[in-house]
């Protein structure tokens, strides 16, 4: 059972997993850190795309060990939801 994303804390948007999201996301679609908060739209960024979409799910799952719900993912309408889908999918391991 998918947990809803309401569910999770909003801790996930301000702390070290954020942050290591936000290194994910630079690296992979090669834009500054800096530029990416928890209200970014991953829509917005430069270079996404369904492809960099699939890398992105790829570097999540060797950074953080996890696998987040793809189709919850490519829902989540900005980068602090995805951090709340994989601080969700590392709490249920």
């Amino acid at each position: 059972m998918q947990t809803p994303l309401s569910a999770i804390s909003a801790e996930a948007e301000r702390g070290e997993g954020f942050r290591a999201l936000c290194d994910v996301i630079a690296m992979v679609l090669d834009v500054p850190v800096v530029s990416i908060t928890p209200e970014t739209c991953p829509l917005d960024l430069p270079n996404w795309s369904s492809l960099t979409f699939m890398v992105l799910m790829t570097a999540i799952e060797k950074r953080f060990g996890v696998v987040p719900d793809h189709e919850q993912a490519m829902d989540a309408a900005t980068v602090g939801e995805l951090a709340r889908l994989i601080d969700g999918a590392r709490a249920h391991g």
